[in-house]
């Protein structure tokens, strides 16, 4: 491993094992040996006797336009201690479904800049310990969304689906609605940006079990304008509590000075219509 010093980074050592690390994925020469295939990388880091066997938090950084495997060398066996997993770049195969079959422990799941099949949501639903999973600037599909939205998650408190070319996901409210319907009992933070359709997203929200429970909402970057804003404050028993973001949206400046007024704490960097301070 000390032939590999440009894959690995940020290392936290405890007892003599690491902790976390960061891997980068490249085929880049960094000595006189042969370049290191990323596969063999981790299994020398994860497989007896690697330092990272009962490593808890790994972030895969992707190197871009490399095709590279991370999921099969993760789910060659089970992985109980590893409970953080960080994806800068997914892997869109099969062994995505054994990898999250191998990681009973899983509790935290971030991806940027990619997503997952969705036949490996189940997978990854059926873990319950699962309690954040987030998508941020991800190449989110209306099949992924559907996925998820129909997942029953038991554990899962934190949920961010952001996607970072709203025109080119064409989602609809009916994509995620079914998300509202007691699917995540325990969620609690909940971000749905670049989601066609924001008024009738919050008319659906807004009277349904889930937004009773949430503490937090982001639905910045949407179309949330004037219906949205009155279906959301007709349930101000809900919304003391509400974090809510809404930031780019269409709200008129007296809603939103309402809705500031009824909930807990609320940012929003343009008031009114968008393009406007």
């Amino acid at each position: 491993l000390v032939d590999c010093p440009d894959m690995l980074h940020d290392a936290v050592w405890h007892m003599g094992f690491l902790r976390r690390i960061q891997v980068l994925r490249t085929f880049k020469r960094v000595s006189q040996l042969p370049d290191i295939a990323f596969h063999d990388l981790l299994g020398w880091l994860l497989d007896e006797p690697g330092p990272g066997r009962f490593l808890q938090h790994l972030h895969l950084l992707a190197e871009p336009q490399r095709e590279v495997t991370a999921a099969a060398a993760i789910a060659a066996r089970p992985r109980p201690a590893l409970h953080t997993l960080e994806l800068d770049r997914t892997d869109d195969d099969r062994d995505l479904e054994r990898m999250f079959a191998a990681l009973p422990n899983l509790r935290t799941l971030h991806v940027t800049s990619g997503a997952l099949p969705p036949s490996a949501i189940a997978s990854l639903a059926a873990s319950t310990k699962l309690h954040t999973l987030t998508f941020v600037q991800g190449d989110l599909t209306r099949e992924l969304l559907q996925a998820i939205a129909h997942a029953t998650w038991p554990a899962l408190q934190v949920l961010r689906l952001e996607h970072a070319n709203m025109d080119a996901l064409f989602a609809t409210v009916d994509d995620v609605a079914p998300l509202f319907d007691g699917r995540a009992p325990a969620l609690r933070r909940l971000a749905l940006t670049g989601i066609a359709g924001g008024d009738e997203l919050c008319e659906r929200l807004a009277p349904s079990p889930l937004f009773a429970q949430l503490e937090a909402l982001d639905l910045s970057r949407g179309t949330l304008g004037e219906r949205g804003a009155v279906a959301l404050l007709a349930f101000r028993e809900h919304l003391g509590k509400l974090e809510l973001v809404a930031e780019e949206n269409y709200i008129p400046v007296a809603l939103c000075e309402q809705l500031r007024a009824a909930v807990r704490e609320a940012s929003w960097r343009l008031a009114g219509r968008m393009g406007e301070d």
